[in-house]
């Protein structure tokens, strides 16, 4: 993984929460952590080409026992078709996606020492309308491309700053060939590109 020099980008805080006890209002770590994914160029520049099919970018943000992670690419990664859905199968297959991005601790395994567990994940593609829990909503009209973008926030409880991440968006979206992830931490910004036999960032 190769560093690259800081950069800037604007970032939304919304999400939908999904813990136990809603947080009611931002803590210190997650204000820091939102800070360093401030440092993020868009994610959709992660991915080479606009719209590239099989390719997705990942922004990964680790401030001591917060992290927070963000996919961004084309919804025919995960669906396999990008205009407004016009079949029962195709209302379907969405409805299975948003139900498997919302288990992101499926989707994204960090060390068992860090005791981290999901707080919040969004989800947001043109065919929502509105988000509802979890970011389910009710598809609308629209043909052309479409873009995902999803947001996870884990919190970590022991004193142990997770070193890695094993991403699992291969085997239950098999039409993601590449991710191209970015990572930040206290420590700087490293990349990689991931695949299905190379899922692992470490830092």
């Amino acid at each position: 993984m190769s560093r690259n020099a800081p950069l800037s980008r604007p970032c939304d805080p919304a999400s939908t929460r999904t813990g136990s006890r809603p947080v009611r209002r931002l803590s210190i770590r997650r204000r820091s952590a939102l800070g360093l994914l401030a440092l993020l160029v868009p994610a959709a520049t992660l991915a080479g080409p606009a719209h590239q099919h099989g390719v997705a970018a990942l922004d990964v943000v680790v401030d001591a026992q917060q992290v927070l992670i963000e996919l961004h690419g084309p919804l025919d990664n995960l669906v396999g078709f990008e205009h407004a859905p016009r079949t029962a199968a195709q209302r379907l297959a969405l409805a299975t996606m948003s139900e498997r991005l919302r288990d992101g601790m499926r989707l994204f395994v960090l060390p068992a020492a860090a005791q981290c567990r999901q707080q919040a994940v969004s989800i947001q593609h043109p065919h929502l309308d509105p988000p509802a829990a979890g970011g389910a909503g009710r598809p609308r009209e629209g043909d052309g491309h479409a873009e995902l973008t999803a947001r996870w926030e884990f919190a970590c409880a022991a004193q142990v700053m997770p070193r890695t991440l094993e991403v699992h968006l291969f085997e239950p979206f098999p039409r993601l060939q590449r991710v191209k992830a970015r990572l930040v931490s206290t420590g700087g910004q490293q990349a990689a590109t991931l695949n299905a036999k190379a899922r692992t960032l470490r830092w």
